[in-house]
């Protein structure tokens, strides 16, 4: 195995581990701390009101992916892809699945 396809691999399998405990990024909760920790008055508001912000928005995140909406966007951007001839239909679905193990 050489050294790039181990780190890929690792890559991957702490993206998945990330993922499986709804720690991975996450913009909108991003923000959402980095508003909290602009003082010490949004500390202790933000901390009573929502003291976890990460994980409920990403199992909410996981919550519309897995859901009718997240499949049926999924096939959207594949057939779209297929369509315009910028991928072929393996293409196409190999890089979906890509990007959803990637954590997009």
């Amino acid at each position: 195995m050489t050294p790039q396809q181990e780190t890929k691999i690792s890559d991957y399998a702490i993206q998945e581990a990330l993922k499986a405990t709804y720690r991975d990024f996450n913009g909108l909760a991003s923000a959402l701390n980095r508003i909290k920790n602009a003082n010490k008055a949004t500390k202790i508001i933000d901390g009573g009101v929502a003291p976890f912000t990460t994980t409920p928005i990403n199992i909410l995140k996981r919550g519309v992916e897995y859901s009718p909406v997240g499949v049926a966007k999924g096939v959207y951007e594949v057939l779209h892809d297929i369509k315009n001839g910028a991928k072929t239909p393996a293409e196409a679905i190999d890089q979906k699945k890509f990007l959803e193990n990637k954590g997009k």
